[in-house]
């Protein structure tokens, strides 16, 4: 397996990658440490994968959770239909206003519009390990907020997603610091007050977001992007509206709660 830096601290393409193709346990495992390592896969397709076959693709890094109607281990995210495919996103991780944050996302390109979409990356391991020592003894017992106002999915009567993360997440496979805020959901650091906590934010917000700190994937037709959803943020800096085009991503997951239960949880009553 070959693979080709596409950032200087992220990222990588695997080279040469046929989607029929069915890994050995060695290959596996070398499929897995790359995700491991590099936090963000691409594999360059010549033609559309049968959801199905994304499924199979995607199990091999870890347990899927369904996601589409009917249990179905797929969703399309569709510029053309729904507000999720086309509006523009700040960077996040999914659902880390939940308990279960999803482990890793796997986008495949069905189509995309003829001026071209992106999805820009940035990564809370690198952001860590380039804030000094000192800073990092100071900020690695903290906890944040993470906040969803319900009223953004569900209109109103139902209370707002709240969850409380490590400032400092220990990856629970890899072991590695991640520096665990997000300019989408972070509200506020625990343990200062609230002034200091909007500057310390915004400090980490800074670093996180640093030009030079970010990949961003111009996407291909066919493209699949598989990245670490705890290692890595996401963001779609500008609106696919459908007029300039259809924009639409075949979606599978890895996780260990579905987005229903987490709602379940959360219902009022």
């Amino acid at each position: 397996m070959v693979l080709h830096p596409l950032h200087s601290s992220f990222a990588v393409e695997v080279d040469d990658f046929d989607p029929a193709f069915e890994p050995s346990s060695s290959q596996l495992h070398e499929l897995r440490s790359a995700l491991d390592h590099h936090h963000l896969l691409v594999f360059r397709l010549n033609s559309p994968l049968p959801p199905e076959r994304q499924v199979k693709i995607t199990s091999w890094f870890g347990s899927l959770v369904p996601t589409g109607e009917n249990g179905r281990y797929w969703t399309v995210l569709d510029n053309t239909q729904n507000a999720s495919g086309r509006e523009p996103l700040r960077f996040h991780s999914d659902l880390t206003f939940t308990e279960a944050p999803f482990e890793a996302i796997a986008l495949h390109a069905l189509a995309i519009p003829e001026g071209g979409t992106s999805t820009v990356f940035a990564s809370g391991v690198d952001a860590w390990q380039r804030l000094g020592q000192e800073r990092q003894v100071e900020l690695a017992t903290k906890t944040v907020r993470h906040c969803l106002p319900a009223t953004d999915l569900f209109g109103e009567g139902w209370p707002d997603f709240i969850a409380d993360q490590p400032l400092r997440l220990i990856h629970p496979r890899t072991g590695q610091p991640v520096l665990f805020v997000t300019e989408e959901h972070a509200r506020r650091i625990h343990e200062l007050p609230e002034e200091q906590s909007d500057k310390v934010l915004d400090e980490l917000f800074t670093a996180l977001y640093a030009p030079e700190c970010v990949y961003e994937h111009h996407w291909r037709p066919y493209d699949l992007v598989l990245w670490d959803n705890l290692a890595l943020q996401h963001s779609r800096p500008a609106a696919a509206e459908p007029g300039d085009g259809a924009r639409v991503m075949q979606r599978t997951v890895l996780g260990t709660k579905t987005f229903q239960e987490l709602m379940a949880q959360a219902r009022p009553g």
